[in-house]
């Protein structure tokens, strides 16, 4: 009788441990399962978040291709209107034996055809001020002693007036800026200009005489 109720007593035990292992494994179980869960959601979310920036990216990407051709398409035919108008404001102007090139509101002087031992070149052309003196624009004037450049001439050319190697005087205006090499080749020649100014900087660095004045008188 004794030995049945020890029996009983060990199937009871046994039971509840069983049963105890049991819940405990359940609920292990199910918190795995909570676990694997929130990591896939969680992973989910991630990929999601970043496919939405990628496409952002794309698209910011791709605005900002278009809005840069758009630019430089603008660009190109603002170049291109500018090109044709000036090609229509161009023309060519000869005036007592010169020629100007007229483009828009400045002139060059590109051609003397003039064999004057003295020339006095006008301020403006057909209303347009004169502002360069071409590179050879004086070939072939070899009888010229004396020219007076008007203000508002900024620049001459290299070689513009190389071939008149009996120049003696040239008036230089407060405009100029720049003068070319050898735009002067007379081994005779004296400038003609105003104190501090850059005709007066370049007649000292080309060891030329040079008296202050406007013209020859």
């Amino acid at each position: 009788m004794k030995k049945k109720k020890k029996s009983k007593l060990f199937h009871i035990i046994l039971f509840l441990i069983l049963a105890s292992v049991v819940v405990v494994s359940a609920d292990y179980i199910k918190n795995k399962e909570i676990t694997i869960t929130g990591r896939l959601e969680e992973g989910y979310k991630n990929i999601v978040t970043n496919i939405e920036k990628w496409k952002k990216e794309k698209e910011d990407k791709k605005t900002t291709e278009e809005d840069t051709k758009a630019e430089e398409k603008k660009s190109e035919e603002k170049a291109e209107k500018k090109s044709s108008e000036s090609k229509k404001s161009k023309k060519t102007v000869t005036v007592s034996g010169i020629t100007y090139e007229i483009n828009g509101s400045e002139a060059k002087l590109i051609k003397c055809e003039k064999q004057d031992e003295t020339i006095v070149l006008p301020q403006k052309v057909d209303g347009v001020l004169i502002t360069v003196i071409a590179s050879n624009a004086f070939e072939g004037c070899s009888n010229l002693k004396y020219i007076d450049i008007p203000e508002g001439v900024h620049t001459l050319e290299t070689y513009s007036m190389a071939d008149c190697h009996q120049l003696l005087y040239v008036v230089l205006p407060d405009s100029l800026k720049e003068i070319g090499y050898w735009s002067f080749q007379s081994d005779q020649i004296n400038f003609i200009c105003h104190k501090g100014t850059f005709a007066q900087e370049y007649a000292e660095m080309v060891k030329r005489p040079w008296f202050e004045g406007d013209r020859l008188q």
